[in-house]
């Protein structure tokens, strides 16, 4: 059998303190529909939403209207954007006749 040496460890690499990306809280409160009703329930959300609204910077104010309007009124399955005519299709069709 053949020895194997350890290499001596690196100072380069490995884990550092706050590195990578950091956790997004909204998806740390992702419950359930029963969860977040119960939540609501207990609070006055009615008067919170425009409160914190208002802390947003405009990156943030943009992505809560998207999820606000997401929530109201669903996805779309398509945006008008993507929803292009079909491409015409050119078929060569070439008819022999066999026999007498």
């Amino acid at each position: 059998m053949i020895a194997l040496t350890e290499k001596p460890k690196s100072s380069h690499g490995g884990k550092r303190e706050g590195a990578g990306a950091k956790r997004d809280p909204l998806k740390d409160l992702r419950t359930g529909a029963l969860t977040a009703q119960k939540i609501l329930k207990q609070i006055n959300d009615e008067k919170e939403i425009p409160i914190l609204y208002a802390q947003l910077n405009p990156a943030q104010k943009l992505s809560a209207i998207f999820k606000l309007r997401d929530c109201a009124y669903g996805r779309p399955g398509t945006s008008e954007e993507q929803a292009k005519p079909p491409v015409p299709v050119q078929i060569n069709v070439n008819v022999r006749r066999i026999g007498a």
